[in-house]
């Protein structure tokens, strides 16, 4: 990012921030201070869309940004009124539909792959190593994570249970999971926390989630200085949220109303 690119996003941030309340602005500041790619969450082909919902509003909540979904077998459905407007804060991708090729793409993006197994060999959670960016794998409760993605994992994890044969859920595993890493990595001196830079972004498109008109005000900001948008990296604006994505890798509108 050059100079005049962050000095422009700062003058948009600073124009855009004239329409949020001050209360939404303290807040954002607030999330801001705890958000981290340095942790993502990854799920793979998982049935339960209320469940993985959940997921979503979890990763929101301990400040996660990056939420990934493999679909191959099974469409997979945002519920929000599950996910409580959690989607709208985080950051969504879609993974390949090959396991192999969906992780390595993370590992080349810096993240150890770390898979969640019942495996009696797996690590306890809390011996995980935390120094490098983790990305964390979640698959079904009754058929768990596939061979492959087993197979290319840096470590097995397992969430440790006392129940005489009861498991966790995958909101509930993922919960466990995000505050055990979350709060080891606060507690540390590891480089978690986002850039500079990374934060102005984020704040940017924040900001412009909020007025309606959000639109034509960033135009008439680039009109009034005589820029047009190709200025911008991106548009500070992502288009609404689609609700579904397919098993054959595209995202959908999905029905109206994706909760009773």
């Amino acid at each position: 990012m050059t100079a005049e690119s962050t000095a422009l996003k700062r003058e948009l941030c600073e124009y855009l921030a004239g329409f949020v309340s001050e209360n939404k602005r303290t807040l954002f500041d607030e999330a801001l201070t705890w958000r981290t790619r340095h942790v993502a969450v990854v799920l793979e082909d998982i049935a339960d869309s209320r469940d993985a919902s959940a997921v979503i509003r979890s990763c929101e909540c301990y400040g996660v940004q990056d939420f990934y979904v493999i679909a191959r077998r099974r469409s997979f459905q945002v519920r929000l009124g599950v996910a409580m407007g959690a989607a709208k804060w985080i950051d969504l991708h879609h993974l390949g539909r090959r396991e192999e090729a969906s992780l390595d793409s993370l590992r080349d993006a810096g993240y150890r792959i770390a898979a969640l197994s019942t495996r009696p060999d797996a690590m306890p959670l809390a011996q995980v190593p935390i120094a490098e960016p983790l990305a964390f794998v979640f698959g079904t409760e009754d058929l768990g994570l596939g061979e492959e993605t087993h197979a290319v994992a840096d470590y097995h994890v397992r969430v440790p249970s006392h129940g005489a044969g009861a498991k966790y859920n995958l909101s509930v595993c993922a919960g466990l999971v995000l505050y055990d890493v979350t709060r080891r990595l606060r507690a540390s001196s590891h480089d978690w926390r986002l850039s500079e830079d990374a934060r102005l972004d984020l704040l940017l498109e924040w900001y412009a989630k909020i007025p309606k008109s959000r639109e034509s005000l960033v135009r008439r900001f680039l009109q009034e200085r005589g820029l047009d948008w190709s200025v911008l990296e991106r548009p500070p604006f992502s288009p609404k949220l689609p609700a579904v994505l397919t098993h054959s890798g595209k995202w959908t509108k999905g029905p109206k109303k994706t909760h009773r």
